[in-house]
């Protein structure tokens, strides 16, 4: 509980206290007068209070300044008036070249951002930190100067770190003390001097409040009380306890406008700050314990999410483990590499742990990469790695996956687990997996432009790219075996997934499969041959499936075996062996007008 504060202070005119503020953004408040003092030890039970509190008695002046900052929060301070110069106190800046010798007798250099209490001549007092020496109370001081202010928290935040000084004021000030509280703290002092060494105010009361806040208005509404706490809380007590905790209530209509002091007002500022105040006094304890009311919903996916879902899925199926690294990585990460050229535009940290640590990356496939290599020099060959997260450039952040791996594959369940053979067509096949199940139609293939993949065995997508590690990295980095990589750009992905199923009706009639084998140029791709094979069969040819590729003995140069096992099915009856043989020879005449193949 607060002590009482007595106002009714008696002034005298012996002496005038000549207040004047420079610098009213840094300084809000300043109260002060004039006090004639005897300067002797503290009463018993003054000593006892402050050393429960940690504290050693000095006098009773100082220590009266200790016991009020203790008891209310409020820093004072106090001048020997009689070693100010000319009388006087301004609270201004300090000036180039200035400095101050402080109570525990450290010579300061002062810097012009930084407030000082000066006197006539030069500063007297570092604000809010710490006392000069030079001004400080003796055994001898006959009069002093009482100050209660209310100093700009920043500024002595930034002066405390700059000047290596930290008190117990300048810890209040940088939490930022009550504004009113400046009146209660200056009264309360005053009481105690007068109580424990005999003071006298001989002088004027001066209080300049150049930054005075706007009071802080809250409306409350009692019933809006009892819906937040879920018990009733009778008015009387509501009004009670906000007045207990110096809250001024005025009534309109139902309702409270609560005035919060301005002590307070940077952490009560909403209606619901309020009633956490009235929770706190009234008791936890005394409101009952209820179970809530929830209503599950079943869970609903973003697209997003529902991508994201399916990635982890597929890749994990196919072998790969995820990873996590950092968003932060080394500035040099694509010359180590093996590509000096790319990405020169980094985002720089300013305050990064290391310089391996210090730019945003741009792309995940660097750091993936880095892992290959690393696993490799451990004499691991077998790495499948994939991770899911963002990369930074100057146009903005985006949320990519991407995948590495190489040597086997273990797939599979636990139980039936099997070992395949990383490839080119095993990405593919990841690739195809993927966009098939986020309904995704696989579309012509485009040569990669990606510097990071080789660029005769790799592909682009709207969404993706995916292939061979270029030869350059591989080179760099010592890798002998092919490493494959895919890069997806998510947001592109969720944009064109369709996770709508649609049921297709299928034939009841039996299909008929043919083989057919033949030689084409090495650049024509897989795509084209299978746009050829369904525009010459029509809608009758069901599947197309590719299932033999060589290239070796017997087999000319610039030229490779391909084989294809095609489905024939009609929708609403059997074909007969004359219709699929004529569909067949048909594809076999386009194949040889359109690429210039040849059957085997």
């Amino acid at each position: 509980k607060l002590p009482e504060i007595k106002k009714d202070i008696k002034t005298g005119t012996q002496k005038k206290a000549d207040i004047t503020i420079e610098a009213p953004d840094l300084c809000g408040r300043y109260m002060s007068c004039i006090l004639k003092v005897q300067v002797a030890p503290s009463p018993e039970w003054l000593q006892k209070k402050l050393r429960a509190a940690g504290l050693r008695p000095i006098n009773n002046v100082v220590d009266v300044t200790n016991f009020v900052l203790n008891e209310i929060g409020q820093p004072l301070h106090t001048f020997d008036y009689a070693k100010l110069r000319g009388g006087k106190i301004i609270i201004r800046r300090a000036q180039r070249g200035e400095s101050i010798q402080t109570l525990d007798e450290k010579q300061i250099k002062l810097t012009e951002d930084m407030l000082v209490i000066a006197d006539a001549e030069k500063p007297s007092c570092l604000a809010g930190i710490m006392g000069g020496l030079e001004s400080g109370v003796s055994e001898n001081t006959q009069y002093i100067l009482l100050e209660a202010a209310y100093f700009n928290p920043l500024s002595i935040r930034q002066t405390s770190r700059a000047t290596a000084l930290r008190s117990d004021s300048s810890i209040r000030y940088e939490k930022q003390i009550s504004f009113d509280g400046v009146a209660d703290g200056f009264y309360r002092a005053i009481d105690l001097f007068r109580q424990t060494a005999q003071a006298e105010v001989v002088s004027n009361i001066v209080d300049l409040d150049p930054g005075r806040p706007q009071p802080t208005i809250i409306e409350l509404r009692p019933a809006k009380v009892g819906q937040i706490l879920g018990v009733d809380i009778p008015e009387p007590k509501i009004t009670e306890i906000l007045t207990s905790l110096r809250f001024q209530l005025q009534k309109k209509g139902n309702n409270y406008l609560v005035t919060v002091p301005s002590g307070r007002a940077h952490d009560v500022y909403r209606e619901i700050d309020l009633i956490e105040e009235i929770a706190r006094i009234y008791g936890y304890a005394e409101i009952p314990s209820t179970y809530p009311q929830l209503t599950v919903q079943p869970e609903s996916l973003s697209k997003k999410e529902q991508v994201l879902k399916v990635l982890r899925r597929v890749l994990q199926a196919g072998g790969l483990s995820e990873t996590l690294n950092y968003s932060m990585t080394a500035p040099d990460i694509y010359q180590k590499i093996g590509l000096p050229e790319q990405f020169q535009d980094p985002i720089k940290i300013t305050n990064p742990l290391s310089v391996e640590e210090s730019v945003l990356r741009q792309s995940l496939l660097p750091q993936l990469i880095k892992a290959v290599s690393a696993n490799q020099d451990q004499q691991i060959p077998n790495v499948a790695l994939y991770e899911i997260g963002r990369v930074y450039t100057r146009q903005g952040e985006r949320e990519q996956a991407a995948a590495v791996f190489t040597g086997d594959l273990s797939i599979g369940s636990l139980r039936k687990e099997q070992t395949v053979q990383a490839d080119f067509f095993t990405l593919k096949g990841l690739v195809e997996a993927i966009l098939s199940e986020c309904g995704v139609p696989l579309k012509k293939l485009q040569r990669s432009k990606s510097p990071f993949l080789h660029p005769g065995k790799s592909f682009d997508l709207p969404m993706l790219s995916a292939g061979e590690l270029s030869p350059l990295i591989l080179k760099k980095l010592g890798l002998t075996r092919p490493v494959f990589a895919l890069n997806i750009e998510l947001d592109l992905l969720a944009k064109m997934a369709d996770f709508e199923k649609v049921f297709a009706d299928f034939s009841a009639y039996p299909a008929a499969t043919r083989d057919m084998a033949f030689l084409v140029d090495k650049k024509i791709t897989a795509a084209e041959i299978e746009k050829v094979i369904h525009t010459a069969a029509g809608e009758n040819v069901e599947r197309v499936e590719l299932f033999d590729y060589y290239t070796g003995q017997n087999i000319p140069d610039g030229k490779v075996s391909v084989a294809y096992s095609l489905t024939y099915r009609a929708p609403d009856r059997t074909l007969k062996d004359e219709e699929i043989t004529k569909m067949h020879e048909n594809i076999v005449q386009e194949l040889k007008r359109e690429l210039k193949a040849e059957l085997r």
